[in-house]
């Protein structure tokens, strides 16, 4: 594929490059697939291809309209009448659009076991918003505050150096007192709108394995999962494990979750006491714990790291992968972010707010 140059001035350039993108995974079919038409004017490729290229170019709407290097007979009424549609499933376009580029393109020629899925969710804050429907109070821990707006979350494929997005949600709350502006009413319960607000106010873990059901059918080969402390919980380890995952997720130092590590049951700041520590390098040790208290077993590893940035501190992450070693574990869990190294036995575990930015 072919990298923009960062000092791109002439949009024109990106005109040959889009319509080969069209052509090579046939987005006319892919349109009408998820009903995103126009009943007459400008046909959708060139409106999808003008707002497309406002990722590339730096500019507005308007900033685009004006320039005279692009020649589009529409106005901006032509933009706002289209994004407004409620007809076109752009979920399901994304969704399309990536299975095609993934089985075409990357696994043809590549290793599958580099690839794992990733989920996670990012804010989408409306601060200044009061009307927006589904518009809810949100903890956003990156910034440890509470804020207005939604959350968007986020499954993707990656292989440390590539993420393409596979589906996305865009979540209000599910706690009424967390609401701020209520669902329309009016809107009919057997339509694809109405079930969209039902999602949005679903709980996350609900939401994310109904995602990733749906990828599955189309992606069964990639068979490890990475999410980070917030989705942590042995409840959704299990339910992962069941669809025939391995997963890899940074645990969240709670009192409230609890480990069976020799027959007692454990939280993560006492498992640490009792496991046998390395004396020397960044990896600290690691043990085999069971995730089910009762009935079948689900045993995973449990690898503590020191912290980079106070080495007094730790991390915690877990694998049900038990043939990987501590190593191969800090680094494949390292493909989640831009900034993992793994060299010489130096670790490096960088965190970003996100994966991603919202996907509209």
């Amino acid at each position: 594929m072919t990298i923009l140059p960062e000092n791109l001035e002439n949009e024109r350039t990106l005109l040959p490059m889009f319509s080969s993108f069209v052509k090579e995974f046939k987005l006319n079919q892919l349109f009408r697939k998820c009903s995103i038409r126009k009943e007459k004017g400008i046909p959708v490729k060139d409106i999808f291809q003008m707002i497309f290229l406002l990722v590339f170019t730096g500019k507005n709407i308007s900033g685009i309209l004006c320039s005279k290097n692009l020649i589009f007979e529409g106005k901006k009424d032509t933009f706002y009448r289209f994004l407004h549609q409620t007809s076109g499933s752009w979920r399901k376009f994304l969704f399309l659009l990536s299975a095609t580029v993934v089985s075409e393109v990357l696994f043809p020629f590549s290793n599958l076991k580099r690839y794992a899925w990733v989920v996670d969710d990012s804010p989408y804050e409306r601060s200044r918003s009061s009307k927006v429907e589904g518009l809810s109070r949100f903890y956003d821990h990156s910034t440890k505050r509470f804020s207005r707006g939604f959350r968007m979350l986020t499954l993707g494929l990656t292989d440390g150096a590539t993420f393409i997005p596979f589906s996305f949600s865009l979540l209000s709350s599910h706690r009424k007192e967390n609401q701020l502006c209520p669902m329309d009413a009016s809107v009919d319960g057997r339509s694809k709108r109405a079930r969209l607000r039902k999602e949005s106010q679903e709980k996350t873990p609900d939401v994310l394995l109904k995602l990733l059901d749906e990828a599955l059918k189309h992606c069964p080969l990639v068979q490890t999962i990475l999410f980070d402390s917030w989705f942590s919980f042995p409840t959704l380890i299990r339910k992962c494990a069941t669809r025939g995952l391995s997963v890899v997720c940074m645990l969240k130092n709670t009192p409230k979750i609890y480990y069976s590590f020799g027959g007692k049951a454990l939280a993560l700041s006492s498992l640490f006491t009792r496991i046998q520590k390395r004396p020397h390098g960044n990896i600290i040790g690691s043990g085999v714990v069971n995730l089910n208290l009762t009935g079948k077993p689900l045993l995973a590893r449990i690898v503590f790291v020191r912290s980079e940035k106070q080495k007094s501190q730790w991390l915690a992450l877990l694998s049900t992968d038990l043939s990987l070693s501590e190593e191969e574990i800090v680094t494949l869990y390292g493909k989640r972010w831009d900034g993992c190294l793994l060299q010489d036995g130096e670790i490096s575990l960088e965190t970003h707010s996100g994966i991603s930015d919202s996907i509209l």
